[in-house]
């Protein structure tokens, strides 16, 4: 996905050009006011950032949600009812962002904010650009997908591999993935200049159960890997039939170096509910 971006400064302004040259004044207003008309799409390491409040264009900056985004990024976010504060935790920093105020506070450093946080349907809302700079992101105007394409400083673009894409590599590695799938772990390992990573659940009912590799980061001279584990949702149903869930992703090594170590991350695998999670290495 990464290799047709165009990178921009200013994307934000070429959507709203976009958007009122093709279709003309009265489009272009109401794209001011709900960026979602434009079928915008928000992406972090590869991975679209779902919100219950569509991104919105408002005096040229785009506002989105900024619980969904820091979560995305691994952030721990709450919200201080006694200071009408949002406070985050990330990678060291600690981000608390003043609603109404016109600036945000980093590591105790008041950094404007144009426009202030503002809520909208009940979610905080922040300026896009805001959140680039001060995290030291990077930032990709997709227009074929037409998407906002960020990526941490250190992110390691990866392909994921399905069921269906599993006949595109070889059947070695196919062989290697089902033989690991009935039972949870992680396993690495190198196969004609690639790195693949996969991660296994075991056997689960159908219906809520899965496993995403969901970020990749070049920490060093290693990776750092963070996995997700999925349940079903409280009540959900789930059916007899049972399946295997995992998740399969590939590095080119041309454009890294074999790292020497990984560093494996876990959420929603609760070590007191399943055996312990085995991680394998093979050459």
């Amino acid at each position: 996905m990464l290799a047709a971006r165009i990178k921009v400064v200013w994307f934000l302004w070429l959507v709203f050009m976009v958007v009122a040259f093709t279709l003309g004044p009265a489009a272009a207003t109401a794209a001011e006011e709900n960026a979602a008309d434009l079928g915008v799409k928000i992406y972090y390491n590869q991975n679209e950032v779902l919100s219950g409040v569509a991104p919105l264009l408002v005096d040229g900056r785009v506002l989105i949600s900024v619980r969904p985004f820091l979560e995305a990024m691994g952030s721990q976010v709450r919200w201080d009812h006694e200071n009408n504060q949002v406070v985050a935790q990330h990678k060291g920093k600690t981000i608390i962002i003043n609603l109404e105020d016109s600036y945000a506070e980093i590591d105790g450093v008041k950094t404007e904010m144009s426009p202030p946080a503002q809520v909208i349907n009940g979610s905080t809302m922040v300026s896009l650009r805001f959140l680039i700079e001060c995290l030291d992101l990077s930032v990709y105007w997709n227009a074929e997908e037409y998407a906002v394409e960020i990526a941490s400083k250190n992110f390691v673009p990866y392909t994921r591999l399905s069921l269906s894409s599993l006949d595109e590599v070889t059947g070695i590695v196919e062989a290697w993935v089902e033989s690991r799938r009935s039972e949870p772990g992680v396993d690495v390992r190198v196969f004609e200049d690639k790195l693949y990573i996969l991660a296994t659940f075991g056997l689960k009912e159908s219906g809520g159960y899965d496993v995403r590799i969901r970020n990749i980061e070049r920490e060093q001279d290693g990776f750092l890997v963070e996995i997700l584990y999925i349940e079903p949702a409280p009540g959900q149903y789930t059916f007899p039939a049972f399946t295997r869930p995992f998740d399969l992703v590939s590095i080119a090594l041309d454009e890294y170096s074999l790292p020497s170590h990984l560093l494996l991350t876990y959420q929603g695998y609760e070590s007191e509910l399943y055996p312990p999670l085995p991680t394998r290495l093979e050459p």
